[in-house]
Order: C-alpha cells, then sequence, then structure tokens
C-alpha cells in the first residue's frame, strides 16, 4: 500500500516548509517556464531535508512525491519528455506561495488587464439583455460571473499594487549595493535602467491608465464606464443590493488609483536620476580621456611641450571668452569723512541700544489685568517714551533703521509697533508749517509743540516722504511702503538748508 496524504494535509506540509516550492516558482519564472522537471523538484528536496531528523524526512519524501503530488491536486497534469517527467502545478497552488514571498509576484501586463476588460465588457453587453429575474438561471449565472470578475480583478491588482510599493522600496538599496562594486558599477547601473525601464513601461504604466476613472481607451469604455453602466442597468431594474455591491468596487479600484500613482512618481524619480547620472558619468568620462590624452603629449622628450595644447579647450568652449568676463564686484569701505562720521555713529547708536534696558514694557502679570484695548495703549505709551529719549541720525530709510533697531530690542516685537513707531516720529520730527499771523493760536498749543521737537545742538531732524517705494520682508510677508528720510537741518537759519546726504544714502550699510 502505497502512503499518500490528504490535500490538506499536502498544503499544510508544503506551508510548512514553503522554501522548496519558493525556490522552484522563482527558477521557472527565470526560466519562463510554466513547469518543474520532476529531477530538479527531487533534487532540491533532498538537499533540503539533510539537515532535518528521519521522521520529519520521511514525511517530506511522502509529501512532495509526484504520485502524492498528483492525486491531492496539487499538481494539475504531468508530462514525459526525454525520460524525465515534467510537472504542472496547479495555478491556484502557484498564487497562494507568490502570495507568502511578494518577490514572486507575477507583474500585470497589459494584455492581461484588457483581457479582464474585454471579459467585464462581454458580461456588461449580455447584461443588458437579460432578464433580471431571480429564478431565471442565466441571470444569477452572470450576476455571479460580474461579481466574481470584480472580486478577482480588484484582488489582483491590490497585489500588484503591494508588489509595485516594495519595489519602490528597493530601488534605492539597489542603487546604493551598485555604488559599492566600483569595479562593476557601469555594467550594474545599465541592466538596473534598463530592467527598472521595462518594468515600468509594462507594468506600471498600463495599471495606472488602467484604474484611472479619466482615461480613454481606443477600443471601448474603461473599467469604471462599464462598471458604471452595469451599476446603472441593476438599479433600473430593481436590483439596488447588486448595484451598491457593484458601486462599492468601483469606490475600491479609485481607492487604488492614489498609491499607483505614488509608485508611478516614485520610479519616474528614480528613472530620471539614474538617466542624468549615467549621461553625466559618461560625459565626465569621455572629457576625462581627451584631457588624458592631452597630458600625455606633455610627458615625452620635446621639452617645448609644457602646456596642453589640445583641442578640448576650443571644442567644448568653456574656457573660452573667461577673460572677457567682468570680476565680481568687491565690497570697499568708503574713504569720504562723512562716510566714517556715519559709520561711528551708527555704531555708537548699535552699541547704546546693547546697553539700554530692554525691561521698560509693562510686566506680563500687571498687563493680564487690563483688556486688551488696555494693554495695547499702555504698550503704546511706554514705546512713545521710549522713542522720546532714542538717538538717532540721518538716514536715508527710516523704516528700515526703525525695523533693524526694534525686532532685536523689543519684547514682543510686530509690525504694529512698526507703524507707532513711524508714526511718532513722523509727528516728533514733522516739518514745520507756516502759521498766518491773522490765524491766533493757543500759547499751551504753542508750548506743547515746542516740546514735542527734540533738538540736537543745533541741529533738528525732519522726516521727508518720498515717493520712493521698497519692500520690507518680515516672518515670511513682505510689505511694501514709501522711503521716508531723516534730514538734518539747522535751527538757526532763516531758510533751512538740509545737509548733504548723498554719502549717507550711497553708504547704507546696516539701515
Amino acid at each position: 500500500m502505497i502512503k499518500r496524504f490528504s490535500t490538506l494535509e499536502t498544503i499544510r506540509t508544503l506551508l510548512a516548509h514553503p522554501q522548496v516550492m519558493l525556490d522552484c516558482i522563482q527558477q521557472m519564472d527565470k526560466l519562463g517556464e510554466r513547469f518543474i522537471r520532476e529531477s530538479q523538484l527531487l533534487l532540491r528536496v533532498r538537499d533540503y531535508i539533510a539537515n532535518l531528523d528521519s521522521d520529519e524526512q520521511r514525511r517530506l519524501q511522502i509529501a512532495f512525491s509526484t504520485d502524492n503530488l498528483f492525486h491531492s491536486q496539487i499538481i494539475g497534469d504531468i508530462e514525459k519528455v526525454d525520460g524525465d517527467k515534467l510537472l504542472l502545478f496547479q495555478d491556484e497552488v502557484l498564487s497562494l506561495f507568490r502570495l507568502c514571498d511578494a518577490s514572486l509576484h507575477q507583474e500585470l501586463t497589459d494584455s492581461r488587464l484588457r483581457s479582464r476588460l474585454d471579459s467585464l465588457r462581454s458580461v456588461q453587453e449580455r447584461l443588458s439583455h437579460a432578464s433580471f429575474i431571480d429564478s431565471d438561471d442565466d441571470f444569477t449565472e452572470l450576476r455571479d460571473d460580474l461579481l466574481e470578475q470584480l472580486s478577482g480583478l480588484l484582488s489582483l491588482i491590490r497585489k500588484h499594487v503591494a508588489a509595485m510599493q516594495d519595489l519602490s522600496g528597493r530601488l534605492e538599496s539597489m542603487s546604493a549595493e551598485a555604488s559599492r562594486s566600483p569595479e562593476h558599477f557601469v555594467a550594474f547601473r545599465r541592466q538596473l535602467f534598463e530592467r527598472i525601464s521595462h518594468i515600468y513601461e509594462r507594468h506600471i504604466k498600463p495599471t495606472l491608465m488602467f484604474v484611472n476613472p479619466e482615461s480613454r481607451l481606443a477600443d471601448g469604455a474603461n473599467l469604471f464606464r462599464v462598471m458604471k453602466d452595469c451599476q446603472q442597468l441593476l438599479e433600473r431594474h430593481g436590483k439596488p443590493d447588486i448595484a451598491d455591491q457593484v458601486f462599492r468596487f468601483s469606490m475600491s479600484f479609485t481607492n487604488v488609483y492614489k498609491p499607483v500613482t505614488a509608485v508611478s512618481r516614485e520610479v519616474e524619480r528614480f528613472l530620471r536620476k539614474t538617466r542624468v547620472g549615467m549621461l553625466e558619468s559618461n560625459a565626465m568620462e569621455h572629457f576625462f580621456q581627451q584631457l588624458k590624452t592631452d597630458y600625455e603629449h606633455t610627458l615625452d622628450h620635446d621639452l617645448r611641450k609644457t602646456r596642453l595644447t589640445g583641442t578640448l579647450a576650443h571644442d567644448t568652449g568653456f574656457a573660452l571668452g573667461l577673460k572677457q568676463r567682468a570680476r565680481p564686484a568687491r565690497y570697499r569701505f568708503g574713504d569720504s569723512e562723512s562716510y566714517n562720521d556715519n559709520l561711528l555713529q551708527e555704531i555708537e547708536l548699535r552699541l547704546g541700544d546693547l546697553v539700554r534696558s530692554t525691561d521698560w514694557l509693562p510686566k506680563a502679570g500687571e498687563a493680564s489685568k487690563q483688556s486688551l484695548a488696555q494693554q495695547r495703549m499702555i504698550r503704546a505709551e511706554a514705546l512713545f517714551k521710549w522713542l522720546q529719549s532714542l538717538p538717532l541720525r540721518p538716514t536715508s530709510d527710516m523704516i528700515a533703521m526703525l525695523h533693524e533697531r526694534l525686532k532685536d530690542h523689543l519684547p514682543g516685537y510686530q509690525l504694529s509697533d512698526l507703524l507707532a513707531a513711524s508714526i511718532r516720529l513722523g509727528h516728533l520730527y514733522a516739518e514745520p508749517r507756516k502759521v498766518p499771523d491773522a490765524v491766533n493760536v493757543k500759547s499751551n498749543v504753542k508750548a506743547d509743540k515746542q516740546e514735542s521737537k527734540k533738538p540736537v545742538d543745533d541741529h533738528h531732524l525732519q522726516v521727508a516722504v518720498t515717493n520712493k517705494r521698497t519692500k520690507l520682508i518680515w516672518q515670511d510677508h513682505a510689505y511694501i511702503y514709501r522711503r521716508r528720510k531723516l534730514n538734518a537741518v539747522h535751527l538757526h537759519s532763516e531758510h533751512p538748508s538740509f545737509e548733504s546726504n548723498s554719502e549717507t544714502e550711497t553708504s547704507h550699510s546696516d539701515d
């Protein structure tokens, strides 16, 4: 009596020791064959069970015997060729083991997708002439065929997407592995580029087009159009449950589109990087060989050849016209008296800002007792008091000067503080207005105006608004404003004359 296992026991044994079947499937894929020779299977089994105990060896020998595999429906057919047996495994068994190892997944080709789509189109055509009666066997078989095809297609695409995602994760490691062996780098990169290009054009790109709801096909409707027609037919003939299942399938296919798109972009990026890298490497190698040849000509016995006289520079043109290019402009310190005065004065003002106490704003605990409007009022009053004693110098851009000095020394600085400070300085250093004699101005108003002016010895600063606009960037925002100048004028002159500020404008370094 020949010892055999049942189908369940045989599959359980094969899954407990999957390496034999995985190696067989890998060899079949490598050779492009649909079968495995019996001698090769037995040889792999013998090598695998060499280190196992005797009972396990006997069990695996029975499970992997040709007679047991055939009677347990693991092998679908056996052919004899050249004195050897060719074993054809069932597709379901191969799919089960391919599911266990993503690297053995068969790529989904354009022809397989089109055959699936043609089958769905055929079902949709037959469904348009169906009776839609549950007691009709033709309708029930057609309904089951539609749902089975959609389920199988969705499972096939999902496995394909999972394999593609695993492929995109291995691209960088494969490239890094090639970089570790410089002697085989060029050949490895070329083979890798050809392989990935083939996978992208024949497997990834067709899948991306197949699951794209907006794709247009020359031979008919796309997948989503076919499912939409089937759903409408079922709803029109009173089959909402089946129509809802078809709708859920369409939603599942739509969700598959995003990961396929992500994988496609990743592979495209890798291909572009690989191709650019190969082109750059080939170009550098080509010109290096030319340069090396020109250099070797200088090593012969002719002592007159001391320079590279080849045609590399003239052919490429990378050095032609180099002497005609202007050199980069260097920043030079001015040597004029006004430049030095402005520079020293700016340093003194900056050092004064560092010495000045920044603890002049109200404390957080004190301000929290007030309302928001009162807090803003207290902050503005403190800022105005601080500005009253702030030493300034003539500048061509008062807003930029205030921004640079406030942002480093003002706690919790905001653009509203800059706006308030600029308005305050505009009032303090406003140009004097001529008042007619007929107008009676109160003495207290005149006194307030005189106190608001802040003279500096025998000079006074005045704000002059220009029509030139400039830009201020702060916290990822750009603000455009009109430039305001601070000009120094004589107080005791009958006709105030502005001091020359040309050097101030041209030597703007820190403002």
